[in-house]
């Protein structure tokens, strides 16, 4: 049976002014992040079409290999399926078979209150979908103040 994989993390940058930073504040930003294509659900097949189980892997999205006279066993993605286990009739016309199309969507990051020159933030669950289902990644944020014309952290 397939392990469902988490989806990859997005990286952005947020400029803070010296009082979002010293105050802490909400920051909403646009992140790149693949959508579900509407005309196949996602699935990835074109509508009215099928999907059949890969005969190359039997279903699983990997294959298996013996090494050294059958001492260890290596696992690889399956090719002919890209590790997906099932092999499309025909592929979608909008996503080219893939499930997803590229879309943006907006973030609220709590920036805390006191923060130092330059802080990197988790916002768990937002970044990219997982494959097959997955946990979404994580969306990471390097905040980093722009420097104040009279006022500077420090004592």
């Amino acid at each position: 049976s397939q392990r469902s994989r988490q989806g990859a993390d997005i990286q952005v940058q947020v400029q803070l002014s010296f009082m979002e930073a010293a105050k802490g504040c909400t920051k909403t930003v646009m992140v790149n992040i693949d959508k579900e294509c509407s005309p196949c659900s996602g699935s990835g097949a074109q509508p009215g079409t099928k999907t059949r189980k890969c005969t190359y892997c039997n279903g699983k999205g990997e294959t298996v290999s013996s090494q050294m006279g059958g001492m260890f066993q290596v696992r690889h993605m399956c090719g002919p399926c890209r590790g997906k286990g099932q092999v499309l009739e025909s592929p979608c016309k909008t996503c080219h078979g893939e499930g997803t199309v590229p879309g943006t969507q907006a973030v609220e990051i709590d920036i805390p209150a006191g923060m130092d020159t330059t802080v990197m933030l988790r916002v768990a669950g937002k970044g990219q979908p997982g494959p097959k289902g997955g946990t979404p990644g994580s969306v990471i944020v390097t905040a980093s103040i722009t420097p104040h014309p009279f006022f500077c952290k420090g004592g």
